[in-house]
């Protein structure tokens, strides 16, 4: 395990993300989000993250996601596209659907904390499980995790509607 700064340790799966510590630490802080947005967000209800391509251009795709402890989880390739990208530039936004009306929603915008290898598919396993009851099926290809802090949001037909 290698010393990072500020006194966390690198285990070796983990990679830092096109965001210094400094600017993580910087980041504004939340805060509590509404009941009406917490309950949409502990629901396995459709999503899209869209991270930022090297021209600068948004690339949006549709993913499984988990809100734990006020942050983001969701999992990607491990040699992906998506991973390259956040590498390089941490920031995000992840928009949610209700799934019984999609005029409900809410986009968070964001930062990825942490991104690392989900060797033992435990993470992927987790979301997989949150969406359709089952481990994830594929367990062949590498998966990726990435942790992301709201660092703001907006949303619509949730009784809180504008930006914050």
């Amino acid at each position: 395990m290698l010393p990072l700064p500020g006194g966390a340790v690198d285990d070796g799966h983990s990679q830092r993300c096109g965001t210094s510590q400094a600017a993580r630490s910087r980041m504004p802080v939340m805060e509590p989000l509404p009941q009406d947005v917490l309950e949409l967000l502990a629901k396995p209800n459709p999503c899209v993250i869209a991270v930022l391509r090297a021209d600068g251009a948004p690339a949006g795709a549709a993913v499984w996601y988990l809100f734990e402890d006020g942050e983001i989880v969701t999992s990607m390739s491990a040699s992906g596209a998506r991973r390259r990208r956040l590498e390089r530039d941490a920031r995000v936004s992840v928009t949610v659907l209700d799934e019984a009306d999609w005029y409900r929603q809410v986009t968070l915008h964001g930062e990825v904390v942490d991104l690392r290898d989900d060797v033992d598919a435990a993470d992927i396993d987790r979301i997989s499980r949150h969406y359709t009851g089952e481990p994830y099926a594929d367990h062949a290809s590498g998966h990726a995790t990435a942790r992301i802090r709201i660092t703001g949001w907006n949303g619509f037909g949730l009784g809180v509607e504008g930006a914050r």
